[in-house]
């Protein structure tokens, strides 16, 4: 199943996704870094879903797990308040995409 997990971290933040939607708290991090899943661990049509309360002005990376690749670079981002941002893996291309 699908998790939903949230964080409250403070300073510079790094979360490693295992799948499901991840779920900033409260005041903004200096920089949230998260890592997809790796392959191996990720499978096929695995999504993982980014969102906040608070709106992260330019500093939201994300990166591919090891054995894994992003299909855009996603560094420094701003994550807007309540506007998810969804990562969908396909295990052909061991690639994470964009959708949302």
């Amino acid at each position: 199943g699908q998790r939903f997990i949230t964080t409250t971290q403070t300073g510079a933040a790094v979360s490693t996704a295992t799948g499901g939607t991840l779920m900033w708290v409260g005041t903004a991090p200096t920089t949230w870094a998260v890592t997809l899943p790796a392959s191996g661990i990720a499978f096929a049509g695995q999504r993982v879903t980014l969102v906040t309360d608070t709106t992260l002005t330019s500093m939201v990376t994300a990166s591919a797990g090891t054995g894994n690749t992003l299909h855009a670079t996603y560094n420094t981002q701003t994550l807007t308040a309540l506007t998810p941002v969804t990562f969908q893996y396909q295990l052909s291309s061991k690639t994470w995409f964009r959708i949302q």
